[in-house]
């Protein structure tokens, strides 16, 4: 058990919150074929934009205290992987808050997060409008997934769902149909349980599962999507299936049947954090071993944390490792996306983003 204790602990610490804790970087420079780009706090998830060469970057911003776990403000970024340059998207200083737009999200909505925005995982897609849309799981303020419109390099805030109370949620996707599917990490419903979700975790056991959102229904949880510290998850473009992952000792990518709820598929990859589309494939990435970080006592920055990439096969549920790092470059790995021919990989600890060619 004490093997298993400091495996969830490493992943907790990862996967769901991240670390604040800033020490001594490697120097950022590009070593062989990769690149790193840096000057971010905590680049959890990545999305990218269809010129080929920027990036829309979730910078979380999560501190652990005596106490647990503290969310503090963080921002979306925009990055060009051309030039280097980041630039700050939202929240923006001195630009007021406002009111829903309609269309967007729960029309009870209270406004506008502002300067509370804490943010987690993203999720950029076409509205069937043609306008882009970017969702994010937001901890700052509220617990909520607020809805972006995307335009001219900017980000317009347009509106909110916000999580039935006792929500710790992860990821997000849109569905085809102006919903999403969002990733509920810890189950506050029931506090005895959540109070003791490490060690369920250890054990195999479930801590969270899957909310399904639509306008018309609010929030539903999926039938059968329990499962230990739910993470990262995709819809397909049809909008029949979603993919997500799980982790501890039962780590692995299931599929899922949205109109029935029925578990089609699973196929197990190491601590798998986000997930993306790559074409046909998904891709996920995360620790190949959390122990290397506990051993670290939780500070991924301290000692190298050995991490990977990983294509799958919607179709077959087959896994393909795509990449491997040894940590040296870049520690804390939680995503993987591809554009231009290269991968670019974000994590939920240090300061950068790496890019390496995809296979």
């Amino acid at each position: 058990m004490k093997k298993h204790s400091l495996l969830i602990r490493a992943l907790v610490l990862g996967a769901m919150w991240g670390t604040g804790v800033v020490l001594a970087a490697a120097p950022c420079t590009p070593r062989g074929d990769l690149r790193p780009y840096c000057g971010f706090h905590q680049p959890e998830d990545l999305e990218p934009l269809a010129d080929g060469h920027h990036l829309l970057v979730s910078q979380m911003n999560l501190n652990p205290t005596p106490t647990g776990f503290l969310w503090k403000p963080g921002k979306i970024s925009l990055l060009d992987t051309v030039s280097g340059k980041i630039r700050d998207l939202y929240p923006q200083p001195g630009v007021a808050g406002s009111k829903p737009t309609a269309g967007w999200g729960d029309p009870s909505c209270p406004g506008a997060i502002g300067a509370e925005f804490s943010p987690h995982g993203i999720h950029l897609s076409r509205r069937p409008d043609g306008r882009m849309q970017l969702l994010v799981v937001n901890h700052g303020g509220r617990e909520a997934v607020e809805f972006f419109e995307f335009k001219h390099d900017r980000l317009i805030w347009r509106g909110c769902a916000i999580a039935p109370r006792g929500s710790s949620m992860n990821d997000v996707s849109a569905r085809p149909d102006g919903g999403f599917i969002v990733t509920n990490m810890i189950d506050g419903s029931d506090p005895e349980r959540a109070a003791h979700a490490l060690e369920l975790v250890a054990k195999g056991e479930d801590t969270g599962f899957v909310w399904s959102w639509s306008p018309a229904t609010g929030y539903t949880r999926v039938p059968g999507s329990e499962g230990p510290l739910p993470n990262g998850v995709q819809v397909d473009r049809a909008g029949k299936y979603f993919y997500y992952n799980v982790m501890g000792p039962k780590s692995e990518v299931r599929k899922v049947e949205i109109a029935s709820g029925r578990r089609v598929a699973a196929v197990k990859v190491p601590n798998p954090d986000n997930l993306s589309w790559d074409g046909d494939r998904l891709l996920t990435a995360g620790l190949i071993d959390p122990l290397s970080m506990s051993s670290c006592g939780g500070k991924p920055n301290e000692c190298p944390t050995p991490s990977h990439v990983t294509a799958i096969d919607p179709q077959t549920m087959t896994a393909t490792r795509i990449f491997e790092q040894d940590g040296t470059l870049q520690s804390g790995v939680s995503s993987a996306v591809e554009m231009g021919g290269r991968l670019y990989i974000g994590a939920f600890s240090g300061d950068r983003v790496l890019s390496a060619p995809a296979k």
